[in-house]
C-alpha cells in the first residue's frame, strides 16, 4: 500500500525543475512548508480513520503510515511518499471479496483431529472492556458487570504443555488450562462447561477470564469456537467472511488536505518571492 503526493500545482509546474537547483536557502519557506504537509497529512489520516470509525484495527495501520512517511523521497525536498506495509492497510483501504476461511482453518498447523478422524480447530475471539481501546469490540456493560466480579473465577494457562499430532500428522505444541467461571447469557451468571465441549452460541456465551499464571491480575476476556466441517451442517454461512467496503482513509485524507497543502504552499513561495525581491 504505496501512498505518493507530489507537487503538481499549475502556478509552480514551469519552475519546479529550478526550484529544486536552487534549493532551501533561497526558498526557505517553500521547502518548509512542503516539509510540514507531511505532518498535516498524517495527522489528517488520523482524523479521518475515526470519522470512518476504522475502529480496533487502526492501531498498527497508523503506526504504520508514520514509520512509513518518507521525506524528502529519494533525496528530492519536493516529494512526500507514505507507505503502509501493514496486514490490514489494504483492506482497510479498498475493502474485499467474500473469504471463506473454513478450509485455511482446518488445514491450519493447530488443526486437530478428533475420534472419528474429522478436523477441527480452537479458534480465540478477544473481547474487549466498556470504554477502552483493545483488539476486541467492546462487550456490553451488563455483561462487563458479570465477568469482572471477583466471584467469576479467573482462567489461566498451565506451565505444562504436551505434543498431540495435527492433521498434517505432525507433532504440535498443546497447552493445558485451569478453568474459572464461564459466562451464559441465558442465565446471566457463572456457568461451568466441561472441557472439550463444543456448541452453536451467542457471542458471549461461555466467555472466560484470562489471568496471568501466577497472578489475580486479569489480562482479556476469551470465548472460544470450534471450526470443522460439521459447522457447515449448522449453517452454510458458517466461518464466510463478507464482502467488506474499503474506507479509503488514505485516500480521503489526501483529497481534503490537498487545497489547504497547495494554499500553503503557494503562500510560502509568494513569501520567498517577496523576500528575495526586497534583497
Amino acid at each position: 500500500m504505496i501512498k505518493r503526493f507530489n507537487v503538481n500545482f499549475k502556478m509552480l509546474d514551469d519552475e519546479m525543475e529550478a526550484l529544486r537547483r536552487v534549493g532551501a536557502k533561497v526558498l526557505p519557506n517553500t521547502f518548509r512548508a512542503f516539509q510540514d504537509a507531511g505532518a498535516k497529512l498524517i495527522s489528517a489520516i488520523k482524523r479521518v480513520s475515526v470519522e470512518k470509525n476504522v475502529g480496533r484495527r487502526s492501531g498498527e495501520y497508523l503506526r504504520k503510515w508514520q514509520e512509513g512517511y518518507q521525506y524528502p523521497y529519494k533525496g528530492d525536498p519536493l516529494e512526500l511518499r507514505f507507505e503502509n506495509d501493514s496486514p490490514q492497510a489494504l483492506v482497510i483501504e479498498e475493502g474485499r471479496k467474500q473469504v471463506d476461511m473454513l478450509p485455511h482453518y482446518l488445514q491450519s498447523a493447530k488443526t486437530r483431529v478428533n475420534a472419528k478422524g474429522k478436523p477441527y480447530l480452537i479458534i480465540p475471539f478477544r473481547h474487549g472492556t466498556p470504554g477502552t481501546v483493545s483488539m476486541g469490540a467492546a462487550m456490553p456493560d451488563e455483561v462487563h458487570q458479570v465477568v469482572k466480579s471477583r466471584e467469576f473465577g479467573a482462567s489461566r494457562r498451565l506451565p505444562r504443555t504436551y505434543f498431540s499430532p495435527n492433521i498434517h500428522g505432525r507433532p504440535a505444541t498443546r497447552y493445558t488450562y485451569k478453568w474459572g467461571g464461564r459466562y451464559s447469557a441465558g442465565e446471566n451468571q457463572m456457568l461451568h462447561i466441561p472441557e472439550g465441549k463444543s456448541w452453536a452460541a451467542g457471542k458471549y456465551e461461555g466467555m472466560v477470564k484470562m489471568g496471568k499464571q501466577g497472578s489475580n491480575k486479569q489480562t482479556g476476556y476469551f470465548t472460544f469456537r470450534v471450526a470443522s466441517a460439521e459447522s457447515r451442517l449448522r449453517d452454510p454461512n458458517a466461518w464466510v467472511l463478507p464482502p467488506l467496503a474499503g474506507k479509503y482513509v488514505a485516500e480521503t485524507a489526501l483529497n481534503q488536505m490537498a487545497p489547504f497543502v497547495e494554499e500553503s504552499l503557494v503562500s510560502a513561495f509568494q513569501k520567498d518571492i517577496e523576500g528575495i525581491a526586497v534583497a
